[in-house]
Formats: structure tokens, sequence, C-alpha cells
């Protein structure tokens, strides 16, 4: 009889217990299934910042992409009309080079920190004392960007006697599809872009271009 009320209760005990420990066993699974979601969450957040951000990057890079082609679209190339802007000379006074219609005309865009520029300095000032001799066409340097003290400094260093002409806001350079200096555009008597020079260039080559649109 004692071991039958014994066995009852061991029994009793351990539905007991199981229902003590089972339910725990509940919500420590839920709390598990809940902080698991929680880590999935925090670990796909960052990624999801990260997505955003290299779409963003793209979409800013697209757009820059098409503003530029764009802009190349636009600027003035070989064949093109030429367009004829008013800048300031090097002693600040309006320059028009609408007064010089009807001539050839040759633009050389400078800037003094410009190593190739500075290399082709003397060769540009022989260019530009052949043309003053033989009137065969009409030279004038474009600084870009700079201020008429730092060129005037550069023009005494080289001794130079050429027609320094001003583009502060680079609108010429943009509107010629300059990206770079030094680089030269001839421009034909009837108004038209012939040809453009990337980079250094000399007198002797200047010279024979210019021959071939009188």
């Amino acid at each position: 009889m004692l071991g039958i009320l014994f066995v009852g209760q061991t029994i009793l005990s351990a539905k007991s217990l199981a229902s003590k420990v089972i339910p725990g066993n509940k919500e420590e699974t839920i709390l598990q299934e809940e902080t698991f979601k929680e880590e999935q969450a925090v670990q796909k957040g960052p990624k999801t910042w990260v997505v955003v951000i290299v779409l963003a990057v793209i979409i800013v890079l697209i757009i820059f992409m098409a503003l530029g082609l764009r802009s190349a679209s636009s600027a003035i190339n070989e064949g093109d009309p030429a367009k004829f802007f008013q800048l300031e000379d090097i002693n600040k006074e309006m320059f028009d080079l609408a007064d010089y219609k009807g001539e050839v005309i040759v633009l050389n865009f400078f800037a003094t920190w410009c190593e190739p520029c500075v290399a082709e300095a003397d060769e540009l000032e022989q260019f530009h004392q052949k043309m003053e001799e033989t009137q065969k066409a009409k030279f004038f340097i474009v600084d870009v960007g700079e201020l008429q003290e730092t060129v005037q400094t550069f023009i005494d260093r080289h001794d130079s006697n050429a027609v320094y002409l001003f583009d502060k806001r680079r609108e010429i350079m943009k509107d010629y599809g300059v990206t770079g200096q030094p680089e030269t555009i001839i421009i034909d008597k009837n108004g038209i872009v012939q040809k453009r020079i990337i980079g250094e260039t000399t007198a002797r080559n200047l010279e024979i271009l210019v021959d071939q649109y009188q």
C-alpha cells in the first residue's frame, strides 16, 4: 500500500514538474525566436542601407555622365561656326573678337601653371611676331581662370607681346569644348572652326596651317 502511494506521488510530482518545465521551454523558445528575428533585422539593416547608398551613387554618376555628354555635344567642334566672344585683356579693357571677322584667327587656350603651356611659350611668341609681320592671321592667347596680375608676371618673365584675354569664368573654354591646356583653335575667314590642336605646338606648324586657310 505504501508502495502504491509512493508511486502515485512520484507520478503526480513528475506531472507537476512537467507542467512547470514545458511552459518554461515554450517561453524560452519564443524568446529565442524573437531574438533571432531581431538579429536578422539588425543584419538586414546595414545591408539595406548599403544598397541604398550604392544606388544613390550610381544615379548621381548617371546624371553627371548625361550632363557631360550634353555639354560635349553642344560644344563647338571642327566644321562648326565659331563663337565671337568678349573678354577682358591684360589691361582689363573689353576685347571683342567680332572685330576680327573676315580674318584667320588663332586662339591658344593657356594657363601659367600648365607646364606644356610654358614649354611652348617661346614658339608661340615666334608665331605671334611672324603673324604681325605677314598679317596672315590674328593670334590671341586665352587664359583660363586666372587674374591679370598672375599672367602679367608670366608675360614679363617670357617677354611676350601677344594679346592675352581672360576667360575667368571658364565660359569660353566650355563653349569651345576645351578640356585642358594648351589647346589651339584655328578659325578661317568665314568664321568656321577648321582645326583643333590638343597639346603643344610649334610656330612652324601653326604657320603651315594658317597658310591653308588664306
